[in-house]
């Protein structure tokens, strides 16, 4: 049971590592190479991989430092860190008409930021990190977005403001109002 445990440990992370591997070389090398040859690629994806694997080996023991209970507790602990901003960012895509790149990005990184902060003081449960890092994207990505000049692109049909119902109830040229 232990040696077939491993064995599906060791086949996800392998094609983990091989997965992001071809992203690096379709996505990265491929695209931004001047003189993309298939040796090279190969090339580029091997050392890739190496370092991936590196990366790998060496987040391990940084996350075996912490104090935590379990490895359960830490990974819900960096997910809830990671993934904190999610619902705010939506909600500031959704519900603003003046959210735009420099404004969403910065609102993730306070989001995520703060949540750290939150979670290495431990001041509430690790439950409640999406809620407050959400909130936080929100705020400081509306505000930036604000001070930064708003959007300036087409988002007809794209936030609640803008959205129009096609499908029944009101005609094409009724809006929905947003209060952002």
């Amino acid at each position: 049971v232990i040696a077939a445990l491993l064995a599906a440990t060791m086949s996800t992370i392998s094609s983990s590592i091989c997965s992001v591997s071809n992203l690096v070389v379709d996505d990265y090398y491929k695209r931004f190479s001047k003189n993309p040859s298939d040796a090279k690629a190969v090339k580029v994806g091997r050392l890739a991989t190496v370092l991936i694997g590196l990366f790998g080996i060496g987040s391990a023991f940084y996350l075996n430092s912490f104090e935590t209970p379990s490895i359960w507790d830490l990974f819900l602990r960096v997910a809830g860190i990671i993934a904190a901003t999610t619902i705010g960012t939506f909600a500031l895509g959704l519900f603003s008409r003046k959210a735009n790149e420099i404004g969403t990005l910065t609102g993730i990184v306070a989001g995520m930021a703060a949540t750290y902060f939150i979670a290495k003081d431990q001041t509430i449960i690790f439950w409640l990190y999406p809620i407050y890092g959400s909130l936080v994207s929100f705020a400081v990505g509306y505000a930036v977005s604000i001070a930064t000049g708003g959007n300036r692109k087409a988002i007809d049909g794209l936030t609640f403001a803008t959205l129009k119902n096609r499908t029944g109830g009101l005609d094409d040229s009724t809006e929905l109002k947003s209060p952002l």
